[in-house]
């Protein structure tokens, strides 16, 4: 879903995101098919929920860094009471007072995200903005969760 009113194309190399919800722990919904409890599915994610935060959230992503550095920048502006997560590389550029770093790598993010979030909860925040990681490699699976926890509000900037 747009956020902001931005129009965003979803350049990422996944061939479907799915929504789905457990029914009464007995089976599942994908797109509309029920799964029985039992059945096997094409991965393990689309058959568990994943964790996502009761605090609003949206991933931010670009190639380009400094127009996603400006873009969530914009975002935190616009709003009050940000909490930004964000690889330590880039972290001192936001103008959030809340910023909390998620580390160096890729390992790093994917090992932090989802504690840092949990955390998030409890700080009280209106919104936390995530850099987005890409969809290189692991980069793709934190994506995927990522868009999955902001309850697919994401904005994927396009290079111009």
């Amino acid at each position: 879903r747009p956020l902001l009113g931005e129009t965003m194309e979803q350049n990422f190399s996944m061939k479907e995101l799915y929504s789905f919800e457990i029914i009464a722990n007995s089976s599942f919904n994908i797109n509309d098919r029920v799964f029985e409890k039992d059945e096997v599915v094409a991965s393990p994610g689309m058959k568990y929920k994943h964790y996502a935060p009761n605090t609003k959230c949206v991933m931010v992503y670009s190639e380009n860094a400094d127009k996603m550095i400006k873009k969530i920048n914009e975002i935190t502006m616009q709003n009050k009471n940000v909490l930004v997560l964000a690889k330590e590389e880039h972290i001192e550029k936001y103008v959030a007072i809340h910023k909390w770093s998620l580390g160096n790598s890729l390992e790093d993010v994917a090992k932090n995200i989802f504690t840092f979030l949990r955390k998030a909860d409890k700080e009280n925040v209106d919104l936390i903005i995530i850099e987005g990681v890409g969809n290189k490699g692991l980069g793709l699976a934190i994506t995927n969760r990522l868009i999955r926890a902001c309850a697919y509000n994401y904005i994927i900037l396009k290079d111009e």
